[in-house]
């Protein structure tokens, strides 16, 4: 619990400013649309960077999101991006920031064992509300419907609590507790997280027990791997993380083990042959996916690849 309160403390630590009088103007305008706010903030980070963050009643009110925000932008100064909408009990919590310079391209692909209807890989993609962008991938143990359970839990639950508000270091450790507690019996998953920030292109990788990342940045490729256990084993876990900075054009591939069955030198080779420009990310994970079902010769495993291309505005 000390950790959690100590991540939450370093969120607060990069506010420079509290902007009072727009917040005072952001309650205003959202009371002139039927909301019940329990409070408003108008945080400025770092660069003056500026992130809304708005407790209301969850009382179903119907808006006009579309024009709701532009008198928010206009409340505010600033151009907001689209709030994010997270449910907190009876409560809800909308998250604005400005809009982002990064903006990201999503192809992913799965593909099933034989004769399984459901897939033992799961991911989640969503954006926090405060300029950063997540890639959650997990994999249960083994194929069909337990692994499913596994995976689906562990990926679903990273994402709300990271949605909630808390650090993925401190998710880590409720989702490795969640899982040895289900019902009892041994429940095993990889985690793998990746947190981008939209503003600086900086991310974070952090994996437990995940297959490495490939990363192609200007025809170069390199690996993301770090060595560390699934969640679900040991009480104590520490997930091993690595940073990187993205530019304009690069792409990311996050992958489960059944796609470096056959290794993992085809999968850069074909990643650094690949025309960035040409707008096909989607004919790429599938080819991946394709050709590594095609290596699974003696024991097929599940198949998940999610490329991620990152586009700077100019």
């Amino acid at each position: 619990m000390s950790e959690m309160l100590d991540e939450l403390s370093q969120d607060f630590t990069k506010t420079e400013q509290v902007d009072t009088d727009a917040a005072s103007r952001v309650i205003t305008v959202c009371e002139e649309y039927g909301l019940t706010v329990q409070d408003a903030v108008c945080m400025l980070g770092r660069g003056g960077r500026m992130t809304v963050e708005i407790l209301a009643s969850d009382a179903g009110v119907k808006l006009n999101r579309e024009k709701w925000r532009k008198e928010l932008c206009d409340a505010c100064g600033r151009e907001l991006d689209h709030p994010v909408v997270t449910r907190l009990g009876d409560n809800i919590k909308i998250a604005m920031t400005e809009k982002p310079l990064i903006t990201v391209t999503l192809s992913s692909v799965q593909l099933q064992c034989t004769g399984e209807r459901l897939c033992g890989d799961a991911f989640e993609t969503f954006t926090d509300g405060a300029g950063r962008w997540y890639a959650v991938l997990s994999d249960g143990m083994g194929t069909g419907g337990r692994a499913a359970v596994d995976g689906a839990m562990a990926s679903g639950l990273t994402s709300r609590l990271i949605q909630a508000g808390f650090g993925p270091d401190s998710v880590l450790r409720m989702v490795n507790s969640a899982l040895m507690v289900k019902s009892g019996d041994e429940s095993l998953s990889t985690l793998d997280i990746l947190e981008l920030d939209l503003f600086s292109g900086k991310i974070e990788c952090r994996k437990a027990g995940a297959s490495p990342s490939l990363l192609c940045s200007m025809g170069r490729v390199s690996r993301i791997e770090k060595s560390s256990l699934p969640v679900g084993i040991l009480r104590d876990i520490r997930a091993e993380r690595s940073e990187d900075t993205l530019v304009d054009g690069d792409i990311l591939l996050m992958c489960s083990d059944g796609v470096f069955t056959g290794g993992i030198e085809w999968v850069e080779k074909k990643l650094r042959t690949y025309d960035t420009k040409s707008g096909e990310l989607h004919k790429l994970a599938e080819d991946i996916a394709v050709e590594a079902r095609n290596m699974q010769e003696e024991h097929e495993d599940d198949i998940t690849i999610l490329a991620i291309q990152v586009k700077r505005k100019h």
